[in-house]
């Protein structure tokens, strides 16, 4: 049977793609790491190149939060995450 939610630890919340510089623009840094239960209906997993944080933290995925309703689009909330594509994948699933 699927799971209907998964977990995960969070570290950011990314704003947009810096195409020139390569990355992620970090909107917020959190002062610590930030546990995440999300349901699997309405989130989107996607890799990105690594990408430090800070010291001993980097980001490999990000998870994005897709909005209920009608809303502009690109209003999505995007957090970044140490997991790896392949066991956020695993926890959806």
């Amino acid at each position: 049977m699927a799971n209907n939610a998964f977990s995960f630890t969070g570290y950011a919340l990314a704003s947009t793609y810096d195409a020139k510089n390569g990355g992620y623009q970090i909107a917020s840094l959190f002062s610590g790491p930030v546990y995440y239960n999300l349901p699997v209906v309405g989130t989107s997993v996607k890799g990105i190149p690594a990408q430090v944080l800070k010291t001993g933290i980097t980001a490999n995925a990000i998870v994005e939060i897709l909005p209920n309703g009608l809303v502009t689009p690109g209003f999505t909330t995007k957090i970044l995450t140490d997991s790896t594509v392949a066991a956020l994948a695993t926890a959806r699933t």
